[in-house]
């Protein structure tokens, strides 16, 4: 894992090569729109302020947890979750797209579930979460948001669901490592979305995602340095990578 000066480094880089997030000299409509209507998009819904509160409470939890393998408090892998711009990101996504299947892998204790569930309660939520003392906390998480639509399911039943127009963030702190990503072909089909978290926190990661990124076709890759989202769309002839600043 990188440092914190040597990922402060490469945010620069990153920040002096990427394109401004004003969609200047962007020809595609769908990303134009993404980057304008979605990206850009300032305003504060109510679930923030019901979500972000909680946040400062886990950001305060001393309770003990097994973090794969290491001995840690909620309150410390609070402090590398997802930063609220990306999590406000996620639920303004769902907001605009209407995913008609939703799933996350991994997990932040909660939050970003929490923020997936948020804009449409009626719509269930598909969690796969492989560290039982965390899946504990998100399940407070949510029960404590009274957010009662998001389900855990085993890996197995990832591949069961076949509906179209997916959405999904994969947010393990190991998805390069470990046998976390299932067969993404099975998963992902015209009109769906993935999202990687923590692309550029190592050199496993940001390789792992470059080799997604090559190996997706009729895609739009957009990256935000924190975070990598790639759009499978049918009207893709060619594919196309962006890197812009947020």
């Amino acid at each position: 894992m990188a440092s914190t000066f040597q990922l402060s480094l490469k945010r620069l880089q990153f920040y002096l090569k990427a394109a401004n997030s004003k969609g200047h000299g962007t020809h595609s409509p769908f990303v134009y729109h993404f980057i304008t209507e979605i990206l850009n998009d300032n305003r504060y819904f109510y679930a923030f302020g019901d979500i972000e509160p909680l946040k400062k409470e886990l950001l305060r939890d001393k309770r003990k947890v097994n973090y794969y393998g290491q001995e840690t408090t909620v309150a410390s892998i609070m402090q590398t979750s997802l930063p609220a711009k990306y999590n406000q990101l996620l639920f303004r996504m769902v907001e605009c797209y209407k995913p008609s299947y939703i799933l996350e892998i991994g997990g932040s204790l909660g939050i970003t579930t929490a923020y997936l569930t948020s804009p449409d309660k009626t719509k269930t939520v598909y969690t796969f979460q492989p560290n039982e003392q965390l899946e504990i906390v998100a399940q407070q998480t949510l029960k404590t948001l009274n957010l009662h639509h998001a389900i855990s399911i085993s890996k197995e039943q990832l591949l069961e669901k076949q509906n179209k127009n997916r959405l999904i963030v994969i947010n393990h702190p190991h998805w390069e490592t470990e046998d976390i990503i299932p067969d993404l072909s099975t998963l992902l089909e015209e009109e769906s979305v993935l999202i990687l978290t923590g692309i550029n926190i190592s050199l496993n990661k940001k390789m792992c995602w470059n080799k997604i990124v090559e190996q997706s076709m009729k895609t739009f890759s957009i990256e935000l340095f924190d975070v990598g989202i790639i759009f499978f769309r049918k009207e893709v002839l060619k594919k196309q990578y962006f890197a812009i600043r947020f």
